[in-house]
């Protein structure tokens, strides 16, 4: 979702001054300041904990995800225009009218839109409005 993602760790050897087009979520936050910080996560066995750390893709290496994944809220009768819905309730008449559903690799981003169910509060999975592709590559293609 394009979220600016600047993270800074003097001490750790090639990393300074280093970018990275990384694909990286929301989610990897918490394991890549965990393995920043030296603390142990939690193992499978006593509570799951989801994402990767991301400092081998500081320090030059490859990034264990090829894809990242996002769901977005969207308002507007038939989508017409998208209206952004930051502040959607989760039900009832303030809830998003679509709730779209993207996976992104580094070169193509795919999105299915469905439209929501505000009194159940969630996707209806058997109304898809739309879908986008969208090549990020750049040029002519």
């Amino acid at each position: 979702m394009r979220i600016p993602f600047i993270i800074r760790a003097p001490w750790l050897a090639g990393s300074i001054g280093r970018r990275s087009g990384a694909l990286v979520e929301v989610v990897d936050l918490f394991r890549t300041l965990t393995d920043l910080a030296g603390i142990p996560v939690p193992t499978a066995e006593s509570h799951a904990v989801a994402g990767e750390s991301v400092v081998p893709a500081m320090t030059g290496g490859a990034r264990i995800s090829n894809f990242s994944f996002s769901q977005f809220a969207k308002s507007g009768p038939d989508g017409a225009p998208f209206g952004t819905c930051m502040g959607c309730l989760p039900t009832g008449h303030g809830a998003a009218d679509f709730m779209g559903f993207s996976i992104r690799s580094a070169t193509w981003r795919y999105t299915e839109w469905y439209r929501y169910n505000k009194v159940g509060g969630g996707p209806n999975w058997a109304a898809l409005f739309a879908t986008e592709l969208y090549d990020h590559r750049g040029g002519d293609v």
